[in-house]
């Protein structure tokens, strides 16, 4: 079996899956397993790619990554040096992004339940946008933009109440979501009249998000009338301008070699060319930018999980049980999502991969991570094994359930391999315990 390779992975002189031009079974050595692998050459070239598929197909365009799918200091670092904004749903992930230094203007707020404190963080940094979710936000904005002093830009999502036929926990945009402020209803229209009433909030225009995971271009067009439609409603009624259109991300990758899937060219290629029909279509008078924030679609492919093969077990059905040091504690999609991912030996990625297991976690539940997997006859104990296309929501969804350790991250450019997360030592699992008084008693 030839190994299914992405971005700068290739099969080295010792006979081992090399990525970024370091040697993956090294790094397992070096830094313990499971560890996660981020390609920086090739996740960078996937930010090109979006950025100079938009400008040459739209032009007055933006593209931020999705700090949900992938988070930490030196990342932040990677998306500025690419002029990459950046999109935090959390007071955590903003809190990551401004002791990195990001820059506050590059960053858009989302969040279904922002608090006060969240809020206020955000303003207190100076982020370029807030991305509003419920008309009680509007109000608690306007009055911190008060307090601060500033005119604080602002974005409305909008519902556009569209079925994207993804995986239903992922789909964000269907007319029973609890994201965004629904057209349907007026909510979304009495939204923008209060932003527009306040002398604090500056209209920054209009964001929807239909899901992740999207391969079929029709949820986006659907997505895009909808939106052009009411930005048009929007025009009439109260003689304003859009600035700005952000259709958030969505677009899905080949977790397996058999799976086809759009590339990012054509993706926006087709997104912008339906954009530029519907501005025509539905006579929206603005000269709207076009936003978009993809995460999953530049880091997931540049991304692989290492894990060591601990058990080799054939029970008497005749399967064969391979499980490893890791699984539900390190990338908990596969329980979730029921997601599949292709993987195969790193330090034997050429040996002949003809037996099939089933690979399963070291978690104290089935912690089943793929049926069906194909492997050498003779897999063994200290084997390890790579997962393909982990970089989305592994690291940031990475749990310490049976008290295991969060996985270091490591990443790769050139032959050089950088530790930018540190591995969780067993201390760190007590560190934030209290022992009452009286128990010690």
């Amino acid at each position: 079996m030839k190994p299914w390779l992405q971005g700068t992975q290739c099969v080295g002189e010792k006979g081992q899956l090399e990525i970024g031009g370091c040697s993956t079974f090294q790094i397992a050595y070096d830094y313990g397993t499971p560890v996660h692998v981020i390609d920086e050459k090739f996740a960078r070239q996937r930010m090109l790619e979006y950025v100079e598929a938009f400008e040459d197909s739209y032009g007055y365009s933006h593209v931020s990554f999705a700090g949900k799918s992938f988070l930490c200091s030196a990342w932040c670092y990677v998306l500025e040096q690419e002029g990459m904004g950046l999109d935090v749903c959390s007071q955590g992930e903003l809190h990551v992004a401004r002791k990195a230094g990001f820059p506050p203007e590059a960053i858009t707020v989302h969040g279904c339940a922002k608090d006060r404190e969240f809020l206020e963080a955000a303003i207190d940094y100076r982020v370029g946008r807030i991305v509003i979710d419920n008309l009680d936000e509007i109000r608690v904005i306007s009055n911190l933009a008060d307090q601060f002093d500033v005119k604080q830009g602002v974005l409305i999502r909008v519902v556009p109440g569209v079925d994207t036929h993804t995986q239903a926990k992922i789909s964000t945009g269907a007319p029973n979501t609890k994201f965004g402020c629904h057209i349907v209803g007026g909510i979304a229209t009495e939204g923008v009249r209060e932003i527009l009433d306040s002398p604090n909030l500056v209209f920054g225009g209009l964001h929807s998000h239909i899901g992740s995971s999207i391969t079929d271009f029709q949820g986006f067009y659907d997505q895009i009338d909808e939106v052009l439609q009411f930005a048009r409603a929007i025009e009439k009624d109260f003689k304003a301008e859009i600035p700005e259109v952000n259709i958030g991300g969505g677009l899905g990758i080949a977790y397996l070699p058999d799976e086809q899937v759009p590339t990012i060219t054509e993706f926006v290629e087709a997104i912008c060319s339906h954009f530029k029909a519907s501005l025509e279509k539905y006579e929206v008078a603005s000269k709207p930018q076009l936003s978009a924030e993809p995460g999953r679609s530049i880091i997931a492919p540049a991304g692989i999980t290492l894990q060591k093969v601990c058990v080799v077990k054939k029970i008497p059905d005749g399967t064969v049980h391979v499980i490893l040091d890791g699984g539900l504690s390190n990338n908990p999609r596969v329980v979730m999502y029921d997601a599949k991912y292709h993987m195969f030996l790193a330090n034997r990625p050429q040996a002949q991969h003809d037996m099939r297991v089933t690979v399963s976690g070291s978690h104290c539940e089935t912690d089943l991570i793929r049926e069906d997997v194909l492997v050498p006859h003779d897999i063994r104990p200290g084997d390890i094994m790579v997962v393909q296309c982990t970089g989305a929501y592994g690291h940031v969804m990475s749990s310490n359930y049976n008290g295991t350790c969060r996985p270091a991250v490591i990443l790769v450019n050139d032959g050089a391999a950088n530790l930018i997360v540190q591995r969780e030592e067993f201390d760190d699992l007590v560190y934030r315990d209290s022992v009452p008084a009286r128990l010690l008693k």
